[in-house]
């Protein structure tokens, strides 16, 4: 199956950025939640597309992180997503990493 290969090494695009094993699976996992209709992994797959090889940091941590937080009644996915974000990554990963938080919180 394509989308099981894709999301392993989605999975494993995200262990290399940010050194976080376990959440690097249940981040994508979210992808699979049974109420994402449209948001769901092919759309992730989609957005990745215009982003070969996953070099664009930046651009790959936004899409993940974009609609994580998903719930279709809402309408602050997409705050409430960049909050779980920053959550999320370590602080020595923000430390390390400002110009790509910053960018990642921007175009999320």
């Amino acid at each position: 199956m394509n989308n099981k290969i894709e999301y392993d090494r989605a999975i494993a695009v995200l262990r290399q950025i940010t050194g976080d094993n376990d959440g690097a699976v249940k981040w994508m996992e979210r992808w699979l939640e049974p109420h994402r209709h449209y948001h769901g992994f092919d759309h992730f797959q989609q957005l990745c597309a215009d982003i070969p090889n996953y070099v664009r940091h930046d651009i790959f941590l936004a899409i993940t992180f974009h609609d994580i937080i998903y719930d279709p009644r809402r309408n602050d996915n997409e705050e409430r997503s960049r909050d779980y974000f920053l959550q999320e990554m370590s602080d020595d990963f923000k430390q390390y990493n400002p110009e790509l938080v910053e960018n990642v919180c921007v175009a999320i």
